[in-house]
């Protein structure tokens, strides 16, 4: 568990993650749980990525460094305990500590793409990526910590985990957070794994009109195979014609 723990911090998290986790923070913020469930498969990825873009300049990595230094080591491990105990205080802690990193403006706009994305309620939004801030910056503190990291090797480890990072963003959440600068570290990421879809799926269309184009086109491609049926069910269209048409001829003969 710990290896784990070590090679994938949105794996830790997610593991973290519990039916009982999921309930305390859908009743921290009054919401159903799977709409609590919705918006973490966009938090945690969206706030590690939003944490790895912030480490490109050396401001963003000594940020990080800071407040992985100020957040509790045992968070992942004592989370159902600390959300009972106080889940307010550790939504609080997270946000602080989270708009440290990346910046007032920018937490607000993962908040507000959050909540519509997830339909979660008015102003609970930043709630949510507070405890995920506390978990993400708990886990990177407990792996800086079992590896002897600095600023720098925390960083880089993120760096080494962007392609979990962009595989766990959902398509249509990262959609609305291009050109904000959330982001930016893993955009070349997302262009290739979003390649293939986009070359498949016209403008607009959502992931169930592209499965059911593939379908239609598998179909196609089975039932037709070089276009031979087509040309045969033309060639029975054209006898089936000149049948008929002779069978009318005898009957005016």
């Amino acid at each position: 568990m710990e290896e784990r723990f070590l090679m994938n911090v949105v794996h830790a998290i997610s593991q973290a993650i519990t039916p009982s986790v999921l309930n305390q923070i859908a009743g921290l913020l009054g919401a159903s749980q799977d709409t609590v469930q919705k918006a973490l498969t966009g938090a945690v990825p969206g706030v590690l990525a939003a944490v790895l873009s912030a480490v490109s300049n050396k401001q963003g990595t000594d940020a990080v460094a800071a407040a992985s230094e100020r957040q509790d080591r045992g968070m992942l491990d004592n989370l159902p305990a600390l959300l009972e105990h106080d889940a307010r205080a550790v939504a609080a802690t997270g946000s602080d500590l989270l708009s440290s990193i990346i910046g007032g403006g920018r937490m607000g706009v993962l908040a507000s793409k959050l909540k519509d994305y997830a339909g979660l309620p008015e102003g609970t939004s930043g709630a949510l990526l507070g405890v995920v801030g506390s978990m993400a910056l708990g886990a990177l503190g407990k792996a800086a910590d079992a590896r002897g990291l600095d600023a720098n090797g925390v960083a880089h480890m993120l760096e080494a985990q962007k392609d979990d990072i962009a595989r766990s963003l959902p398509g249509d959440f990262a959609n609305t957070l291009q050109g904000v600068g959330l982001l930016d570290a893993i955009a070349d990421r997302l262009d290739l794994l979003g390649s293939a879809g986009a070359a498949a799926a016209p403008p607009g269309s959502t992931q169930a009109d592209t499965a059911s184009l593939s379908s239609s086109a598998a179909a196609s491609s089975t039932s037709a195979p070089g276009g031979a049926p087509t040309l045969i069910a033309r060639w029975w269209r054209w006898a089936l014609g000149i049948i008929a048409f002779a069978l009318l001829l005898s009957l005016f003969s």
